[in-house]
């Protein structure tokens, strides 16, 4: 409504299935929730959709 961005992310998708991975996701807004939901949109939320977090202790996490 506002027309502003949300945010942006990058992701790789697996040849030959529905895997996406989430390289970088960023809410400079603060709005992590629009931005997920504007991922999950795009994406689709059949895809099994992991994200990438490499400062945490479990780099590889369910994304939805």
């Amino acid at each position: 409504e506002v027309r502003r961005p949300v945010g942006y992310a990058t992701w790789r998708k697996a040849t030959g299935d529905n895997t996406v991975t989430l390289t970088r996701q960023a809410a400079p807004f603060g709005d992590h929730l629009l931005l997920q939901k504007a991922l999950e949109r795009h994406l689709g939320q059949n895809s099994d959709v992991q994200a990438q977090h490499p400062r945490s202790a479990r780099q590889e996490q369910v994304a939805w």
